[in-house]
C-alpha cells in the first residue's frame, strides 16, 4: 500500500546491499541545503538535496561538491579519474595509453579545424616524455613542432614528417638546412 510520513528512516549499512528504496509517483520533492541535505548518507551533513526547482546537489561534510542544473554539471574540488574527455565547440581533453591530448577545435559550419597539443612517452622503454604540437590540413593531423625530453626543439616541414629546423639543447645550436634562393 501507500505510506505517508513526516520522517522515515531506511536501513543502510549491513542491509544496504539487499534493501532498496523505491519511490513511485510523478514528483519527489527533496528540499534540504548543503549543510542539511534532504537525503543524508552516513551523517547529517552529507547527502543529496534540491536547492531549487530543476537543481540537484551533492554535499559532503556540509560543503557542496556536485551540482546538476539546466546548464550542466558544476564540480567543486578536485576530480580524480582514470581519464577525462571534455567535448564541445572549443576543447577536448583525452588520455589514451601513454598519450594525453588537448584538442582545440574551431567550428566553421559543418567543418572543424583542429589543432592538438599532446604529451607522450619518447619510447615504450622509458618514462621520459615529449610534447607535440600538431595542426590539421583538413584530411590528417600533421606534426608541426616537438619538444623532446632532452630539451631539443624540432620544427617540421609542410607534410609534418621531417624536421627541417632543429634546436639542439646539448650543442646549444640551431640547425637549418641550406636555403634555395
Amino acid at each position: 500500500g501507500n505510506m505517508e510520513s513526516d520522517s522515515v528512516t531506511i536501513g543502510v549499512g549491513a542491509v544496504a546491499g539487499t534493501e532498496k528504496l523505491r519511490v513511485n509517483g510523478t514528483v519527489l520533492t527533496l528540499g534540504g541545503t548543503n549543510s542539511v541535505p534532504a537525503i543524508g548518507i552516513g551523517d547529517t551533513n552529507t547527502g543529496v538535496y534540491a536547492p531549487t526547482s530543476g537543481t540537484l546537489g551533492w554535499t559532503v561534510n556540509g560543503t557542496q561538491r556536485l551540482l546538476l542544473n539546466s546548464t550542466g554539471i558544476d564540480v567543486t574540488g578536485t576530480a580524480t579519474m582514470d581519464g577525462l574527455t571534455v567535448e564541445g565547440d572549443a576543447l577536448a581533453m583525452s588520455h589514451t595509453g601513454n598519450t594525453s591530448t588537448i584538442s582545440l577545435t574551431q567550428k566553421a559550419g559543418t567543418q572543424n579545424s583542429i589543432a592538438t597539443i599532446s604529451a607522450n612517452r619518447e619510447d615504450a622503454s622509458t618514462s621520459a616524455s615529449r610534447l607535440l604540437f600538431s595542426t590539421n590540413d583538413g584530411t590528417s593531423t600533421l606534426q608541426r613542432m616537438r619538444i623532446s625530453n632532452n630539451g631539443d626543439v624540432l620544427f617540421y616541414e609542410d607534410t609534418g614528417t621531417t624536421a627541417k629546423m632543429v634546436w639542439s639543447s646539448a650543442a646549444e645550436s640551431l640547425t637549418i638546412p641550406e636555403w634555395v634562393i
